[in-house]
């Protein structure tokens, strides 16, 4: 038979309060108090029950995560850096991908909010639905559960965010293709519903105007996450009567299509084009010739999102929302 506290308290010859209050580490207790009810514990070999416990305390030591692409490399790094972060505060990571599906997503976030979770870290596929998205996480205000967006931000939304600096990652990207001759750059990008998407597009603008370069709208191509839109665009991109010289990959999942495009019509990189991606992702350095990339900060955007998170779940902070922008670095 199980252990329980009025066996604790029964052995110790205490009250059920003071039990409680050892366990828990809460309330005045007598040092004398204390130790008898430690010993006891010890003997009996009595483990409490954290779901019990969390119960009573209306919460659980889980943390949610929302990821969009569970095979993008660049979020398997956000989640192992998180999950290390969280577990070394003694939390759990409760992971979930919503695939670039809303619905999914959304049916993430209702059941989450059932399960008195600590905290939530989202990184959404709703950008285009926004108001679908905000009705949802009302219920998180309601709750007192704290949210952060990451990667992506979210623009009205009353919630701290911590994105990448995409604008100027991409930015300098263009710059340094077009700093080594290049005046007709693609770029490959991903759903126009993303912040991250639409930055990187506005970053690569941003560098042609500076430059008084044309923008050019048929070098500007928008496909989905997957390896064969970046294959197809590149093809489409080498179709064209006057194709570029340089191509300005905006997402490592598409940049594997994109380079076997290349390989396959036997075009070399860099001796034939110029190739950019934006992500530093585990296989991009095993490339041969490796690959110009534009890296983000990964571990820096991690511990920025816990600890604004649990800023929130300590109640350490409970001001307006606050948004931090990670930088990037070209490598």
């Amino acid at each position: 038979m199980a252990i329980t506290i009025k066996d604790i308290a029964r052995y110790a010859g205490v009250s059920l309060g003071t039990v409680s209050k050892v366990i828990n580490n809460t309330g005045n207790v007598s040092e004398e108090l204390r130790l008898r009810v430690e010993a006891v514990i010890e003997k009996l070999d009595y483990r409490p029950s954290d779901l019990a416990r969390n119960i009573r305390r209306n919460k659980t030591n889980i943390i949610s995560l929302i990821i969009p692409q569970i095979l993008n490399s660049f979020y398997v790094q956000v989640i192992d850096l998180i999950e290390k972060k969280i577990n070394d505060r003694g939390y759990t990571l409760l992971l979930c991908n919503s695939d670039e599906n809303l619905d999914t997503e959304l049916k993430y976030l209702r059941t989450f909010s059932t399960m008195r979770i600590a905290g939530l870290l989202l990184a959404s596929a709703g950008l285009n639905q926004q108001e679908k998205l905000r009705s949802e996480l009302s219920s998180y205000e309601a709750l007192d559960i704290p949210v952060v967006l990451i990667i992506r931000a979210m623009e009205g939304m009353p919630f701290d965010t911590v994105a990448l600096d995409n604008v100027n990652g991409a930015y300098k990207a263009t710059r340094y293709l077009i700093e080594n001759g290049h005046k007709r750059i693609g770029i490959i990008s991903s759903s126009i519903h993303t912040s991250a998407s639409r930055e990187r597009i506005d970053g690569y603008i941003k560098a042609l105007e500076e430059y008084k370069l044309p923008n050019d709208s048929n070098l500007i191509h928008v496909g989905g996450w997957s390896l064969d839109s970046g294959y197809q665009i590149v093809n489409r991109l080498l179709s064209m009567a006057n194709p570029p010289t340089a191509i300005f990959v905006a997402s490592n999942v598409q940049m594997l299509g994109a380079i076997k495009a290349l390989k396959e019509r036997g075009i070399r990189i860099p001796q034939d084009i110029a190739l950019i991606c934006f992500d530093d992702t585990l296989w991009s350095s095993f490339l041969d010739p490796p690959i110009t990339v534009v890296r983000p900060y990964t571990e820096t955007l991690c511990e920025q999102s816990i600890d604004l998170l649990f800023s929130r779940i300590n109640t350490e902070y409970t001001g307006v929302p606050r948004c931090k922008v990670v930088p990037t670095e070209l490598i």
